[in-house]
């Protein structure tokens, strides 16, 4: 797949389920960092599954995939020791925009 001139590759089975988000928060704003984001509530399975990944692979990018189509690339820079996902420092607020309508629609 080619995202904004970057090839990635996505693989056939996700490392994380939909049915593992368990809420994503509207937009928010840090104001240390001066940066939009939105939080991506995880199951703790999934939590320990990322984890795992990091460690094995500490430069992986991940990929937010919605019915075959990426909507967002983004990089877990550390260990999660809570159970949310920050999604945004590296994504325009337009693109934001759409990645909290697409998690919306995971609500439980």
């Amino acid at each position: 797949m080619l995202i904004g001139g970057k090839k990635v590759c996505i693989l056939s089975r996700p490392i994380v389920e939909s049915d593992d988000f368990e809420y994503s928060t509207d937009i928010l704003y840090n104001e240390v960092d001066k940066i939009n984001y939105v939080n991506l509530g995880l199951s703790g399975q999934s939590v320990n599954t990322l984890n795992q990944t990091i460690k094995m692979l500490p430069d992986a990018e991940f990929a937010l995939v919605v019915d075959h189509s990426v909507i967002c690339i983004f990089t877990i820079r550390e260990r999660m020791d809570v159970r949310h996902l920050s999604i945004g420092d590296d994504i325009d607020t337009k693109d934001l925009i759409v990645v909290r309508d697409v998690l919306k629609k995971f609500q439980n």
